[in-house]
């Protein structure tokens, strides 16, 4: 007996142009009046009858599935003698027409996943009637297997045209039942489970025990303009599912900060805590260390691409460099992201060309099913949040104490003529200067404090600025589902989010609108929106200041006085003038810096099947960002503390900064993809075109002078318009790529790749570029030796080769722009005048490039209990953009050239698994690790910025540190004569640094510039984390940990240095009195305290240069999922609740607020000032429902 498979096609031959705004409106109907419920065949699908004519049943089966998504599968001579049907000309119901060609018969229709209808005859179920129980290795019961009888013995492990007589598919307790005969065979399969058949014999019941199928070799990864299976990839590629997102985003607004410690070889720094602020993502060391480059990667969101950080290439006179940017990643609702593929290595990432050397964050967002009911799903938490760390400044006895004693110890000082008497501070305490005339010296006697300079409050400034718990609450709506031919997903977020300090509001809401729709038998069309609208409002204005340099305040004074007005505790400059120091509660509370923004990311396709095989697709994909902010900053909230010789506190020295951004980009890309397989080959071609439009429009003004603090503080009110600045560009990119990739039975992979790009970002001669690439792998277990074993799953040898570029520079470099100079200096002769800009042009500024080798290995063991990957990795840039020395004679202040080489090689192993697994428990756990060597092998250091040189040396990695080796402290007069000399006022108690080297390059007796040597770098010796999950019933426990090891990191707090404070700052505790060195504290690690450091010893040594290193508990969760019966009775589909903490513990040495913002992925990084907005640790409550 033959069974007949029929499957239809046919061939497009209409013209693929259609206008995008009608093709959009098309869909949007069609959508909408298009969901409705399944039936065996829909209501609504209708056939077209071109003209009068008899057909066979066979004929009428083809029609209906030419204009359907329908099959039919039945017996290949059922119908042989069947009467012929009569069709008139015009459109009849599908039904219909199905219901009068099988009119004389008695038929059964089984219903089988993707419209697929099995036809038998009644007649043919009544020899045996059979059932049984699908279960796992583990003796679970699985819904949802197909299980099939055929009378033939089946070949491999798919289903052949020649296969299928009946089948169904198992219950919710892994229960079926069929109807068979004596020797026909019984099979059984389903998504993640391998193939099972048995012969049929007299017995009726049959369990069926599957084995899981690895799962990665079906999960389908994003590679650029497409998509494939694991099986197949042969390049670096990492991927992560909504699941591990969705736990580590749980109190943030973007999902870039949910990435820490998850993908090997990317490495996530967290600078900054404040609400809507992004990251630092580094994929595989840097790339672009100089300019204005950036080394963050490319995002591309359902086919949208942007930069995080986009390059400008602004000159001094362009003051829109200070207006502020959102962060884009806002756009995309974490809880609306089904996975991201991290595309690493050169060979995934060179179908992006000139934009792949920092890799490539491909998102993919949630879509809904074809024929799937309506689903409702809603999540709603709540988080309280507090600074995950603050410094531990001493309360008010305590800094009265050390007061005294810094005073004394710098008496002792002046009086030994390390420092002059004026550095005193004679307000504090009662101080006696009398001038020695037979040694011409000044002597001071220190009589006491001054008890009126001191106040009688304990204030503990963090307490005051820093809120108890700042609360977040989000609420996230989506609903998916889908027709026989349509299916949309709608989703709404909102976030109201408390900062940290105490007038800090972060507001977000966010829309996703998604359509797919099947136009006809080989057209689909498709629509994405995401829009997104943030309020992002602040008491705290960066632009004041760094924020524990505030901190450091008097504790003995209280915020407000008695009349309720802010307090500006006193102190004074060398005994001889008073001084207002800053409040920090006016300097964080009131400040006006209202930021919004207003996101949007799209994208419209229409893809056809012009020939068999053969698929055109077309696709526009949009984004635009738009922020506009008004920031107004209240003189007597400033930093900054007031002397008699300034203007008094008041609005006449407030400003307003007013400042909006623009920033649009328009892509469209065409790509025709031909797929096929002749016996155990398999090809995939790819030919597509793109061409990419990018837009920005900023402009800044500034004004100072109102009537008052409260109401008149709009533009219009001001006193003057200091400055204003717009500055416009447009950027264009064309490109044509193309793909080929090969399957030899599923054993042998080839990819190959070539891009070419042309960019107006580049001078005349060089806007053309070519980005090649291949790759190869061999999955061993597929070879006859291994490939009945049960103990090797996947064993997968990986090797690429490709090269990528960067063009995320400045734009236009290559010209020469005019402008008029900036505020005074737009002016000659009292009249407007244009100039030069201060950009020099290079005519032959061209692509950095990046060439990278990579080769990995892949296994899966023990029936996929045991996943790991490893990869080794060299990568090779040149022609990296710098700024070198250029005559100054030009007038110009920046130039830039292709003149630096560097290298990236590195190390990426990952391990995951299930250590126990039965039938209600399962403990699984997973562990990354990645190492990165970096090398610097080419620049030119005239051109750097002096107070960067020190981070690039030949030979060594990007972000070095240098300083001077402290040996430890003078002890007494004598030592300080012997040794080197360092500073005139160099005494006892001071630190004695190692004399290395002079200018001759040995020892010369002299401390200086020369005897510095690299003392650590930004760069981490290894970094990665891990998780562990437990799963007992209903019950999950998990926890993700991230780590890095081997940054060093500089606490460098400027003025409020701890080593050398102001009178009248406090300090903290661990720089007080107590440790620091004096004649009754000899065993003392930290040097003397003494006014205005005269021997310096706040200067980059080994004293202040710490290590970094830390592991964090990144996130934690409870989580507790609702018994079926439970949530069936509620009428739910699931129902989770959980409690979650993040960043509740760190362990590390590093003294800092954080170790993970003090160290630094970027070339510039590796400063912890203990000024940034702290990141927040928290614990949220929520809970998950499934309609």
């Amino acid at each position: 007996m033959q069974i007949k498979l029929t499957s239809v096609f046919f061939f497009f031959r209409k013209k693929l142009l259609l206008n995008i705004m009608r093709a959009t409106i098309f869909l949007l109907c069609l959508s909408v009046f298009s969901i409705t419920p399944n039936n065996v065949l829909s209501q609504d699908a209708k056939i077209k009858i071109e003209k009068n004519v008899n057909v066979t049943v066979d004929e009428v089966f083809d029609l209906i599935m030419s204009q359907t998504d329908y099959t039919f599968i039945y017996q290949v001579d059922m119908f042989k003698d069947y009467p012929k049907v009569n069709v008139k000309k015009g459109t009849i119901k599908a039904n219909k027409l199905l219901e009068k060609s099988l009119s004389i018969g008695d038929f059964n229709f089984v219903i089988s996943g993707n419209n697929t209808i099995i036809i038998q005859q009644d007649s043919e179920f009544q020899e045996l009637n059979i059932s049984g129980k699908v279960t796992d290795v583990n003796g679970l019961p699985i819904a949802g297997i197909t299980v099939y009888v055929t009378d033939r013995k089946p070949e491999g492990d798919r289903v052949s045209n020649n296969f299928v007589i009946r089948g169904t598919s198992t219950d919710f307790d892994g229960t079926f039942s069929l109807e068979a005969k004596e020797g026909y065979y019984l099979v059984a399969f389903g998504l993640g489970y391998e193939y099972v058949s048995q012969q049929v014999t007299t017995q009726t019941t049959y369990n069926i025990t599957l084995k899981e199928r690895i799962a990665e070799l079906d999960e389908v990864v994003l590679i650029g303009y497409g998509s494939t299976t694991r099986e197949e990839v042969s390049s670096a590629i990492s991927s992560i599912k909504s699941e591990e997102i969705n736990q580590n985003v749980i109190g943030n607004a973007s999902f870039d900060r949910a990435l820490s410690g998850l993908i090997k070889g990317v490495q996530i720094q967290q600078n900054i805590g404040r609400p809507g602020s992004s990251v630092d993502i580094n994929i595989r060391g840097i790339t672009s260390p100089f300019g204005s480059s950036d080394n963050n990667p490319l995002f591309v969101i359902d086919g949208v691409p942007f930069q995080v950080n986009p390059a400008f290439k602004n000159t001094i006179t362009d003051e829109t460099r200070f207006a502020e940017t959102p962060n884009p990643l806002l756009g995309i609702n974490p809880q609306d992201i089904e996975s991201i593929d991290v595309l690493k290595d050169a060979a995934a990432t060179s179908i992006y060309g000139s934009r792949g050397a920092n890799g490539v964050i491909i998102v993919n967002t949630k879509k809904g099913e074809k024929g799937k009911k309506m689903r409702v799903n809603l999540s709603v938490s709540t988080t309280f949040g507090k600074p995950i760390n603050t410094l531990d400044w001493l309360n008010a006895d305590e800094f009265k104490e050390f007061s005294e004693a810094y005073i004394i110890s710098s008496v002792e000082a002046a009086n030994a003529g390390n420092i002059f008497p004026q550095s005193l501070q004679f307000g504090m305490a009662d101080l006696d200067v009398v001038f020695d005339f037979s040694t011409f010296t000044f002597q001071t006697t220190y009589n006491g404090l001054n008890d009126s300079y001191f106040g009688d409050a304990n204030t503990n400034w963090n307490d005051v600025v820093y809120r108890d718990a700042a609360a977040t609450q989000k609420y996230n709506l989506s609903i998916n589902g889908g027709s026989e031919r349509s299916s949309y997903y709608l989703s709404l977020g909102y976030i109201d989010q408390e900062g940290l300090l105490l007038n800090d509001e972060f507001k977000q809401y966010n829309f996703r609108l998604g359509l797919d729709s099947q136009i006809s038998k080989h057209i689909k069309m498709g629509a994405n929106a995401n829009l997104s609208y943030t309020d992002n409002f602040s008491g705290y204005s960066n632009s004041n200041g760094n924020l524990n340099q505030i901190l450091d305040a008097r504790p003995d004074f209280a915020p407000r006085n008695e009349e309720g007005e802010y307090n500006y505790p006193p102190s004074r400059f060398f005994g001889f003038f008073d001084q207002e120091s800053p409040n920090p509660l006016a300097f964080t509370t009131e400040n006006k810096a209202d930021r919004k923004s207003y996101t949007a990311l799209g994208n419209v396709y229409i893809e056809s099947e012009v020939l068999k095989n053969l698929t055109v697709r077309g696709q526009v994909n949009g984004s635009f960002f738009f922020t506009d902010n008004n920031t107004y900053n209240p003189d007597f909230a400033g930093t900054f503390g007031i002397t008699p010789f300034d203007p008094p506190r008041g609005p006449a020295n407030s400003t307003l900064t007013l400042s909006k951004s623009i920033a649009t980009s328009i892509t469209t890309d065409v790509t025709t993809t031909y797929r096929n397989t002749f016996g155990n080959h398999s090809i995939l071609g790819l030919l597509g075109f793109s061409w990419q439009r990018d837009k920005g429009d900023r402009n800044l003004f500034l004004f100072q002078g109102f009537p008052d603090d409260d109401i008149s503080t709009t533009a219009t009110n001001a006193e003057q318009n200091i400055s204003a600045s717009n500055f416009r560009e447009e950027i264009g990119l064309n490109s044509i790529f193309s793909r080929v990739s090969y399957n030899y039975k599923n054993r042998y992979f080839l990819t190959a790749n070539i891009r070419r790009d042309k960019s107006s970002r580049f001078g005349p001669n060089n806007k053309e570029a070519y980005f090649p690439s291949v790759a190869a792998s061999w999955n061993i277990a597929n070879e006859e030796f291994l490939k009945s074993s049960n103990l090797v799953n996947t064993l997968r040898l990986r090797a690429s080769l490709g090269e990528v570029g960067s063009n995320n520079t400045g734009e236009f470099v290559y010209l020469q722009f005019f402008n008029r100079g900036a505020r005074g200096n737009g002016l000659y002769n009292g009249q407007v005048a244009s100039g030069l800009n201060d950009i020099l042009p290079n005519p032959d500024i061209r692509w950095e490039v990046t060439k990278e080798f990579n080769i990995g290995l892949d296994f899966t063991l023990f029936n996929g209990r045991l996943r790991s990957s490893f990869d080794v990795y060299n990568k090779q840039t040149t022609d990296a953009l710098i700024g070198p020395a250029f005559a100054l004679e030009s007038g110009a202040t920046d130039y830039t050239e292709n003149f630096a080489d560097l290298s990236n090689k590195g190390i990426e192993f990952e391990i995951s698994g299930d250590i126990l697994r039965s039938k209600d428990f399962r403990w699984s756990a997973g562990f990354n690790i990645s190492k990165n060597e970096n090398e610097l092998k080419k620049f030119n250091a005239d051109g750097i910025d002096p107070f960067l040189i020190d981070r690039f040396e030949i030979g060594r990695e990007i972000g070095l540190i240098r300083g001077h080796i402290v040996e430890g402290i003078f002890q007494d007069p004598a030592e300080v004569a012997a040794s080197p000399t360092q500073t005139s006022g160099t005494g006892v108690g001071d630190y004695k640094y190692k004399d290395i080297s002079g200018p001759n390059g040995t020892p010369d007796g002299i401390i200086d510039d020369n005897d510095r040597e690299i003392l650590g770098s930004t760069q981490a010796d290894f970094f990665g984390g891990f998780n562990s999950a437990i799963q007992y019933k209903g019950f999950e426990l998990s926890a993700f940990f991230n780590f890095s090891k081997g940054t060093e990191s500089l606490v460098d707090f400027g003025i409020s240095d701890p080593l050398n404070p102001q009178f009248g700052s406090n300090v903290q505790r661990r720089f007080s009195h107590p440790f620091r060195w004096s004649p009754t504290n000899t065993d003392a690690t930290l040097p003397r305290l003494v006014s205005g450091d005269p021997n310096q010893n706040n200067r980059i040594s080994t004293a202040n240069v710490y290590d970094s290193s830390y592991l964090r508990l990144r996130n934690i969760q409870l989580k507790y999922n609702l018994n079926k019966k439970i949530t069936d009775k509620l009428g739910l589909t699931n129902l989770s609740v959980y409690v979650s903490g993040s960043n509740l513990k760190t362990w590390t040495d590093f003294p800092g607020v954080d170790p993970e913002a003090g160290g630094g992925i970027s070339a510039s990084g590796g400063f912890d000032n203990g000024g940034a907005y702290p990141n927040a640790k928290s614990w949220s409550l929520g809970v998950n429902v499934n309609f």
